[in-house]
């Protein structure tokens, strides 16, 4: 979508925003100046009068924003009339709760290098290709974290503990790999409140004053809180596994305390906190989607009859709620497959969509490869100063207590820039299957869904639903964006006649989130 901005009249007033993602960036000068230039511009050639410049050095995809909240409060004193003028999409915003504070504001805004205006008068189409871009935004920074996570849980896997060294224990190094080792002074102590609660000599409180007393303190030397103590007592990093996401891997680490005190003091505490389990024998389709309008306690599954699946409100906080009443899973069937059809794009919509994915990968490329040139230059910097040390100490110029401390430092700052390295690569291919998905799931969903098993209706609702509440019987929903936006113009267009140009037709001032199935 390339769109010319609408003449401006002049001294019409609007304010900037330029941002990077990291207050590093801002210090070195990595874009902010570069931006400002643009929007100014910009501004000078639309006949604009900047009211405010709002330079932020903090990730999009943060929701509260100190910079970013106090311009929407600024714009909104300002009123209507203020546009706000901002380099990119992503620029301004990579979450939801940001984009629906500014669409409330009610004002234009202008993305230079996308040649786009967006605002309340704006075709459908600009809006729904603007939607796009920031689901698209906010899903290439939730998939970096993801992919950060994961080269974590790679590391937890080759038995190396891949976060803050628990209590007891220090980061350190081991070769190139980032480590933990016992702390000389803490581990003893750590092993003494084991002993002592394994020995029901204390309980839990007992135990956090026990820690208190013998000198058990954090970095910064304050006493630790009952809560991390109980923690502690319950991590089995201290007999050499290392616990990541639920799951255990053998520690390449030191043990603190043995295997068999460990499982002492685990015997002690579930003597005191016991717990049940239950075992799900059936698959249900819908059962962990939804919960009750009424109550907001979750809707269950159960069998009658051996053979018919019902839904209800487990009642849990109301025996007689309203929501305890059962609706077939037949009838919830066809609710969702209903709700799936409003989904199908038009050739228009489609069309729209291809381009607002081109255009968000060419943004997200570019924005890659700039993360990439820091992080190759970040890294380069540390390795300078690694070899600056390793030729100091071969002079005697510093002792081997500050070596092996710097030493550590800037090699734990390395292996976290070869995370973000990793991270980086996985995000690209994740970023084309994501536009490949989005495009399936709005034109073949309901197909899938009326002739899918009950793993594969779960799984393509997870995809699409922020949440769903059952009310008499029916299903009210929230989609994930854009396919909320895509729901509301789609059966908006049907209500106006099909006649009505795809194009044309927004309701402003309308909740842009349908709450109940067509």
């Amino acid at each position: 979508m390339k769109n010319s901005p609408k003449q401006s009249n002049p001294g019409r007033p609007c304010v900037v925003y330029a941002r990077v993602s990291t207050t590093e960036q801002r210090e070195e000068g990595y874009s902010l100046d570069a931006q400002l230039a643009l929007l100014r511009e910009y501004a000078q050639k639309n006949g604009f009068l900047i009211q405010g410049e709002y330079l932020d050095a903090d990730s999009g995809a943060k929701q509260g924003r100190t910079v970013f909240g106090r311009m929407a409060d600024d714009v909104e004193k300002l009123g209507p009339e203020c546009a706000i003028v901002c380099e990119k999409t992503d620029r301004l915003y990579r979450n939801f709760a940001d984009m629906v504070k500014v669409d409330e504001l009610g004002v234009e805004l202008h993305f230079v290098k996308e040649n786009i205006v967006v605002g309340p008068n704006s075709r459908s189409n600009d809006k729904f290709i603007h939607s796009i871009k920031v689901c698209l935004a906010k899903h290439f920074s939730d998939n970096l974290r993801e992919e950060v996570k994961k080269g974590m849980t790679e590391k937890a896997r080759q038995g190396i503990f891949p976060s803050m060294a628990p209590i007891g224990y220090l980061n350190t190094t081991s070769g190139h790999r980032k480590v933990i080792a016992p702390d000389p002074q803490m581990a003893p102590l750590v092993r003494q409140v084991f002993e002592a609660y394994a020995g029901k000599q204390v309980s839990i409180d007992g135990a956090a004053s026990l820690a208190k007393r013998i000198g058990l303190r954090t970095r910064s030397g304050k006493p630790y809180a009952r809560a991390s103590i109980a923690r502690m007592l319950e991590n089995p990093v201290y007999m050499g596994i290392v616990r990541w996401n639920g799951e255990d891997y053998p520690g390449i680490h030191e043990p603190i305390v043995s295997t068999q005190l460990f499982f002492e003091v685990q015997s002690v505490m579930n003597g005191r906190t016991t717990r049940s389990g239950f075992t799900i024998s059936h698959e249900f389709a819908y059962r962990g989607l939804m919960t009750c309008a009424h109550c907001g306690c979750s809707i269950t599954a159960e069998i009658k009859k051996g053979k018919y699946i019902y839904y209800r409100c487990t009642g849990m906080r109301d025996k007689k709620c309203p929501g305890m009443k059962m609706v077939r899973e037949e009838v919830l069937t066809e609710q969702f497959a209903s709700l799936l059809q409003g989904l199908v794009l038009s050739p228009e919509n489609l069309e729209a969509l291809k381009i607002a994915l081109k255009e968000s990968l060419a943004d997200e490329a570019e924005m890659r490869r700039a993360n990439m040139e820091r992080i190759a230059s970040e890294s380069a910097v540390l390795r300078a100063k690694l070899e600056r040390m390793y030729l100091d100490r071969m002079d005697d110029r510093v002792s081997e207590d500050v070596y092996q401390s710097l030493r550590t430092k800037l090699q734990s700052e390395l292996a976290g820039y070869t995370v973000q390295i990793e991270a980086l690569d996985r995000t690209e291919t994740s970023y084309y299957d994501l536009g490949l998905r989005l495009l399936e799931l709005a034109q073949t969903a309901p197909l899938r869904f009326t002739h899918a098993d009950c793993a594969t209706r779960h799984s393509i609702l997870l995809e699409l639903l922020e949440r769903a509440e059952l009310q008499d019987r029916k299903v009210q929903v929230w989609l994930k964006n854009p396919f909320d936006t895509l729901l509301q113009r789609n059966v908006e267009r049907l209500a106006q006649g099909p006649e009505i140009p795809l194009e044309e037709d927004w309701y402003s001032g309308r909740d842009s989130n349908p709450r109940s199935s067509p």
